[in-house]
């Protein structure tokens, strides 16, 4: 009956809907989205494309009153005022333009507002002035343009081309925010025409605006004078705040029709746009009607414009008035005029009965002197339709009620329907048969017979006639088939035999499919596998297409599988439990740990300051750091470590040893003083000059300019920027892995971290490698046997590292080469090293002729000594005879002679020697350097003139590299000192060093870690980076990856690649690619929105892009790529607008913008709970946690049966500084009044008692009262009806209760639209097991409880139901009854329940399942779950298809859906399920109406539209 009765009403439905798209085209503006440089079409039709016009006006734009009564003695009139005024001259104006810029309005609605604003720009008057402003996000919302412009200047049109350059469509609205702000630039002035021009789609889903802000926020435009005008653009409009406010200020909603891409209809657009900004508006202040007139709405006239009525509504107080009429005062651009309006009353029409629906409303509504917002003869339109499709819904309730013997329902709904319309005759009749049947009266059986006789004699109207039959059941009962005919019977057996084999083979592979399934779901989701495989068997046992036999196999196997996953996924639950408990002590060690490490960390770095301060001799305050450290751990109740001990003690020590040596030290200074004035006395004055050395300091610079100069690490003269910047990072920087463990980590990849950490390029010269037989080195590992290297410059690692791997490297100018052994022995650098200072010996001051003479004298004794000492030779024989150490070198030999032969003073080139280059010996420490102590020219005072190069070379060729050097001339390797070792490299890789005696400079050709050149060319290509070339077989490069394309500080364009050989590619000769390079430029911000404008229609393409910038962290231009796709409009969806958010976020973007981008969503769909949490997430990242909370609000409004929305307002709030107890309370009232299913592993419940004591005690401390919250928790555990089956043992039964609505709540549906929750087929239960049925707010009537027995047998064969009836209330009352295990149902009866409407069961949100982790873990199960994926298992049976070789897909496993279908405010709901089918091809639904039993009179629906429609 309910179906056809929908039926029926559907021709109404569609032709209303018809209506309504032409109403809402007309009202809302242009809806269309074109795709980029698709063609405008110019109207098919003659009449211009004015057929929706038309069909609107139709009815009442030539109808300028309208009456109705309801009653006798009532009138009620509507009256669309419109006043004859005349054109008034036209004043200079103020456009303030206000263009939406959220997520909505990406793509084309901004193109179209810059094309508007250029258009307006060049039709305005050289007075007229503009200023535009972006509205988006409160942060975000800003004027583009320097106060009020001139319509020529070019800050105008800077404001209209950033439109689509510089800004993007991105964010959510605060619209009375932004207007407000806005507002405040435009300084009141009567002589100017003050318009704020609106370019949007209305909506404001960062705050939305209510019916009271808004009529607060048009006043205040009234009062300044200030017109309100919208051009609605994008495809979701509000029509709320595009026409509310412009019915307040006396603007309009001016539609664009044109395209504005081209110029002219640009200006046919801001023709039509002037003229109705030049329309003559009269602002009423003051008015009288008539007497005639008793009641008015609005209260107030708002300004009336003279090319559109304003609707004026009441009743009037005579009645019999042929008129209506109005005296205003009122003002017309600042002028005073005079206005005396009458307009005479027509009869009263029937079918004008939806005025008096308009008028309660209006009546009742909390701002009557708010207008209406559409224009009048569009809102009685609008009005007229809906209000009659509210009476024809309440009729057809009203049939429904007493077809269900709801007799009160009856009445109720047919008073409701003759309030919408009192003169209806079906509802006075629908009220009086409903009293009848409800008194007993009328039978239903006699009334359908009445109604057939009076259908049948035409005596009543066919429509009466069909709401009456249709209450008679027998009209929805099928009719009975024909019997077959005798000779078909066999044939018939033997198809019904063949269907019914066949499928016993469909559901023998349904029950396979399910076994495994529920095989493979077991260790991540045990009891989702279970309740697979107990809705397959209930399937299987209410099929009666297959025979008993196969049934009963069929049952038998999987109830087998069930046991084994009964027991099993217990086993597994309880593990589960145990890991958990396991992980949570884990990470409550390592936590601990960690703090442990901490201190520990904290202790090491303050004992390495008292380690630094002892070290500066800084005893005293490295005693008071011990000191400190070991008070405070006894303060803190701590161990003292055994350092911070030793610390106090060395501290106290070395302070009392520094004073003790201190002391010491003035005694001792003090008695050499006094010595040294003694010896004074006694010393002759000298004879000749002394000799001044430098002082100490001036040693240790000359010391430091060597070490500089003669380092091996020197780079050489004229190094550049880039050269001592990567020697600094070789030698100063510390590398740090990031606890990468490095035996595992390939080259590539360990160099690609090192440089973009580091901010240095390797150059991997591959194919040397290759020829020493290592073929792929980008994916060799070290072999190390650490797996870090902690403490290491960058140097040092990379030797450690590359050493491993037979590999090297080389620091080129502007990069790092990693090469082999061999390359780099075989490239030499040359050096030249000024060694003036090293060679020329000290000058002499002694008399050489003196000097002369005594070593002669003293040759001759030494002589005579010589020959006395025999062969031992004095110290040749005391030191061993053959091959003995000599004290004098012999002829020129650097070591000494051969056999110990001269002695200690031997012959020539000894210690007093003649020839000024023989290297001289040494004895007793006297001598020993070249020539001898007193050697002759060129030693320490030997004659001027000579240098020490030779022994300087000499010095080089044995201590540096010994054994890499090629021989010099003149030089020869001593005895044994690898005189006859082998060369340790080839030729081409000796080092070569050789002496320039003008100069005095020494050139080296030798191997070094710093190269002055590269090893390969380089080459660079307009717009591009210089990169190195490939040499030839190639090599590949790393760069740092920080926005720059190759090596440090050479471009920006990305991440460091080598540039291969050019190759030939295919060239487009369309495009220019040199010339487009050029035009585009370099500038991130703008290079790739023009790039994306000029090349780019494919929205797959900004997708790749964006991911492979991603991937190198390039997150500045991969947010520039996706704005840059938001400006043109090619991807708007939610995806590009969290894409950039996410890459705003990593690339540290403004966090304005990464909220703009974070929010979008919401202005997408403002209906989406899963937008809002997603943006109360992003408005907790940026502590904005009361923004968060309010976004929850709005959240819960979209989904309320969902917990996530309180459960992470509960969690904002906690984080809040500014924590709100309203907001506390609503989230937790909402959490505890309702029982949650559990499947996802969180006990909301249990989170809410935890974290009430904290935010309490958090309110206290803020001065807020929390007297509130103590109360909650024992309110709120209030529940209807509790149904509890308990029994023992290891058998499985199930709770299956039957509400009195008909839903059935059990183990495979355990949420209804009754309100009841079940919790059921928990396998981690023991031996004392239960199934609980739970409604928190449950329907009145009876209950049917029944116990099926799953598998098994309880202990003692029976069960028990526990009933508690009001639990938590002084009502409360507990049963305890027994149940039969056969099946056989027990009734429990509920009176009093406080449910009155269905419960929205509705499929949990699907998405990412973080948006719940503000509160909550990760599920108990494998699978996602919460808000993200549901409160069940992911991929699960319950929505995996199987393929069929006989057909499409189906589902393994089938189960009932159920949904509510809401009526009218206050009547009856829907309640709709559908199942699909055992042949698994048709879905069967079912609809039936339940009605609650409202008390009092039903709610009557709102007018949209109209003052009082809001919530």
């Amino acid at each position: 009956m309910n179906l056809l009765k929908r039926l029926r009403v559907l021709p109404v439905l569609l032709g209303v809907g018809a209506t309504l798209a032409a109403l809402g085209t007309t009202l809302f503006g242009d809806m269309r989205t074109a795709p980029p440089g698709a063609p405008t079409l110019e109207p098919a039709r003659p009449d211009g494309g004015r057929f929706v016009e038309d069909l609107v006006a139709t009815k009442f734009s030539n109808t300028p009153a309208l009456t109705y009564q309801p009653r006798d003695g009532e009138l009620i009139f509507a009256w669309q005022i419109q006043p004859p005024l005349a054109p008034q001259a036209a004043r200079p104006r103020d456009v303030l333009v206000v263009v939406d810029t959220t997520a909505s309005q990406a793509g084309r609605p901004l193109q179209q507002a810059r094309n508007i604003i250029t258009g307006l720009a060049a039709g305005l008057t050289a007075e007229d002035r503009v200023s535009v402003w972006s509205l988006s996000t409160p942060k975000a919302t800003r004027a583009l343009t320097r106060d009020f412009q001139p319509a020529t200047s070019e800050n105008l049109a800077e404001a209209a081309r950033a439109l689509t350059e510089v800004e993007y469509g991105s964010g959510a609205a605060d619209l009375a925010g932004g207007l407000d702000k806005a507002l405040t630039t435009m300084a009141p002035n009567r002589s100017r025409h003050q318009v704020v021009l609106y370019l949007g789609d209305g909506e404001s889903a960062f705050q939305p605006v209510s019916e009271g802000a808004r009529i607060a926020l048009g006043n205040r435009m009234d009062r300044g004078d200030v017109y309100f005008f919208a051009v609605p653009l994008g495809l979701k409009l509000e029509p709320q705040n595009l026409h509310g406010l412009a019915a307040l200020t006396g603007g309009a909603v001016v539609r664009l029709q044109e395209d504005v891409a081209a110029a002219p209809g640009r200006k046919a657009f801001v023709d039509r746009l002037k003229a109705a900004l030049d329309v003559p508006v009269a602002k009423p202040e003051k008015w009288t009607f008539g007497g005639e007139v008793g009641e008015l709405y609005p209260t107030k006239l708002p300004p009336l414009r003279a090319d559109q009525g304003t609707l004026v509504m009441g009743r009037l107080a005579k009645p019999a008035a042929a008129a209506v009429s109005v005296a205003v005062s009122a003002t017309v651009n600042g002028r005073p005029v005079e206005l005396k309006l009458s307009q005479p009353l027509p009869a009263p029409a029937v079918d004008n009965f939806f005025m008096n629906r308009m008028v309660d409303q209006w009546k009742a509504a909390p701002h009557k002197d708010a207008p209406a917002m559409l224009r009048s003869d569009r809102a009685l339109a609008l009005a007229s339709t809906q209000v009659k499709l509210y009476r024809d819904e309440f009729l057809t309730q009203a049939v429904w009620a007493i077809s269900a013997d709801r007799f009160d329902e009856a009445e109720k709904l047919y008073a409701a329907a003759a309030k919408v319309d009192p003169t209806d005759k079906e509802a006075a009749k629908g009220a009086a048969l409903a009293a009848q049947m409800k008194a007993g009266k009328v039978t239903k059986a006699a009334l359908a017979e009445e109604v057939n006789k009076k259908v049948n004699a035409q005596k009543i109207s066919p429509n009466e006639a069909i709401r009456t039959v249709l209450q008679d059941p027998k009209v929805n009962e099928p009719v009975p088939p024909a019997p077959a005919a005798p000779g078909a019977a066999a044939d018939l057996l033997k198809e019904a035999a063949a269907r019914r084999q066949i499928e016993e083979q469909r559901y023998r592979v349904l029950a396979d499919a399910t076994v495994r399934r529920a095989r493979q779901l077991l260790r991540a989701d045990p009891e989702g596998a279970y309740q697979d495989l107990k809705r397959q068997r209930d399937d299987i046992l209410a099929y009666d297409g297959i025979g008993d036999d196969a049934r009963r196999q069929l049952v038998a196997d999987l109830e087998a599988v069930m046991r084994e996953v009964f027991v099993k996924g217990a086993e597994i639950k309880r593990q589960a439990d145990a890991d958990r408990q396991s992980v949570a002590r884990t990470k409550q060690r390592l936590s601990e740990f960690d703090r442990q490490a901490d201190e520990q960390a904290r202790d090491k770095d303050r004992i390495e300051q008292f380690r630094q301060l002892m070290k500066e001799a800084r005893y005293d305050i490295a005693y008071q750091e011990a000191q400190l450290m070991v008070q405070e751990k006894t303060n803190r109740g701590l161990p003292v470590p055994v350092a911070n001990t030793a610390s106090y003690i060395i501290g106290q020590h070395a302070t009392q040893l520094r004073e003790w040596r201190e002391l010491t030290r003035i005694r001792e200074d003090r008695f050499l003083l006094a010595m040294m004035q003694t010896e004074k006395s006694h010393v002759p004055y000298p004879d000749e000059p002394p000799v001044h050395f430098p002082p100490a300091s001036v040693w240790r610079q000359l010391t430091g300019l060597r070490r500089e100069a003669y380092m091996n690490s020197n780079l050489g003269p004229n190094a550049s920027e880039s050269q001592r910047r990567l020697k600094s990072a070789i030698e100063d920087t510390e590398v740090d892995l990031e606890n990468k463990n490095l035996v595992d980590t390939p080259l590539f990849e360990l160099l690609g971290f090192l440089a973009k950490k580091y901010n240095v390029s390797f150059v991997v010269m591959e194919e040397y490698f290759k020829a020493d037989g290592v073929p792929n080195i980008r994916e060799e590992k070290p072999k190390l046997a650490a797996t870090q290297l902690r403490g290491l410059k960058l140097g040092n690692f990379l030797d450690l590292v590359l050493v491993s791997m037979n590999a090297t490297f080389i620091v080129r100018p502007d990069y790092i080469e990693i090469t082999t052994f061999q390359r780099k022995l075989e490239e030499k650098v040359t050096r030249v090293f000024p060694v003036a200072d090293l060679a020329i010996p000290i000058p002499s001051s002694v008399n050489l002729q003196t000097l002369q003479l005594n070593q002669n004298v003293q040759n001759q004794t030494l002589a005579i000594f010589g020959a006395a000492s025999g062969a031992a030779n004095f110290l040749g024989g005391q030191f061993g005879a053959q091959g003995g150490i000599n004290g004098l070198g012999n002829n020129n030999n650097p070591l000494g002679g051969a056999n110990g032969n001269p002695g200690p003073f031997g012959n020539q080139g000894g210690n007093l020697g003649q020839n000024p280059n023989g290297p001289g010996g040494g004895f007793a420490g006297v001598g020993g350097g070249q020539i001898g102590q007193f050697g002759n020219l060129g030693g320490q005072f030997g004659i001027q003139g000579g240098d020490q190069s030779r022994l300087l070379m000499s010095l080089i060729f044995e201590t540096v590299a010994k054994g890499e050097w090629a021989q010099m001339q003149g030089v020869s390797p001593q005895p044994g000192d690898g005189e006859s070792d082998a060369p340790l490299l080839t030729a081409a890789q000796l080092n070569s060093l050789g002496y320039y005696p003008p100069a005095r400079a020494l050139i080296i050709r030798g191997t070094s870690r710093y190269h002055s050149a590269a090893s390969v060319k380089l080459r660079k290509q307009d717009g591009m980076v210089g990169l190195p070339a490939k040499p030839p077989g190639g090599a590949f490069a790393i760069g740092p990856g920080n926005g720059n394309m190759g090596l440090p500080g050479n471009g920006n364009m990305g991440v460091g690649a080598a540039v291969a050989a050019e190759k030939p590619a295919l060239v487009n000769p369309k495009v220019d690619v040199v010339a487009m390079r050029k035009a585009i430029g370099g500038d991130p911000r703008t290079m790739w929105s023009k790039a994306i404008d000029q090349t780019v229609t494919d929205p797959g393409l900004i997708v790749a892009c964006a991911e492979f910038l991603m991937e190198f962290d390039e997150f500045g231009h991969a947010a520039e790529v996706l704005k840059g796709n938001l400006r043109k409009g090619l991807a708007t969806e939610a995806w590009a607008h969290e894409a950039l958010a996410v890459a705003l976020q990593a690339g540290n973007g403004p966090p304005v913008e990464v909220e703009r981008a974070a929010v979008s969503a919401i202005d997408l769909d403002p209906a989406d709970a899963k937008a809002y949490l997603k943006a109360a997430r992003a408005e907790d990242g940026l502590k904005n946690h009361a923004q968060a909370v309010a976004f929850c609000k709005r959240a819960a409004e979209c989904s309320p049966n969902d917990p996530t929305p309180y459960a992470n307002a509960m969690a904002y709030a906690e984080r809040s500084t500014d924590v709100r107890s309203d907001a506390v309370l609503w989230a937790a009232n909402n959490l505890l009044k309702r029982d949650w299913n559990t499947s996802d592993g969180v006990d909301y419940h249990k989170q809410v008692n935890d974290r009430l004591p904290k935010l309490a005690a958090k309110l206290q401390a803020a001065g807020q009262k929390a007297d509130a919250l103590a109360k909650v928790a024992a309110e709120q555990t209030r529940r209807d009806l509790v149904i509890e089956l308990q029994w023992q043992g290891s058998a499985d039964l199930d709770l299956v209760v039957t509400e009195p609505t008909g839903s059935v709540c059990s183990p495979v549906h355990k949420r209804t639209t009754g309100g009841g929750v079940l919790k059921a087929d928990l396998l981690d239960q023991q031996n004392d097991r239960s199934e609980v049925y739970t409604a928190a707010s449950a329907f009145s009537g009876v209950y049917t409880v029944t116990a099926k027995q799953a598998f098994g047998r309880p202990i003692g064969g029976r069960a028990q139901v526990k009933v508690t009836r009001f639990k938590g209330t002084p009502q409360e009352s507990t049963d305890l009854l027994d149940v039969p295990l056969t099946g056989t149902p027990v009734e429990v009866k509920l009176v009093g329940g406080s449910r009155t409407e269905l419960a929205a069961v509705q499929d949990e949100m699907n998405g990412d399942s973080d948006l719940r982790s503000e509160t909550t873990g990760s599920a108990v199960t494998g699978g996602s779950s919460g808000i993200g994926a549901g409160f069940g298992r992911t991929g699960s049976a319950l929505t995996s298809p199987i393929t069929s070789s006989n057909g499409p897909t189906m589902p393994v496993v089938a189960t009932e859906t159920e949904a509510r279908k809401p009526g009218m405010d206050g009547a009856g709901d829907v309640r709709a399920t559908y199942k699909l089918n055992p042949d698994r091809k048709t879905y069967s639904v079912t609809v039936s109406p339940v009605f609650a039993g409202v008390k009092g009179e039903l709610a009557l629906p709102k007018v949209p539209l109209l003052p009082g429609s809001e919530k």
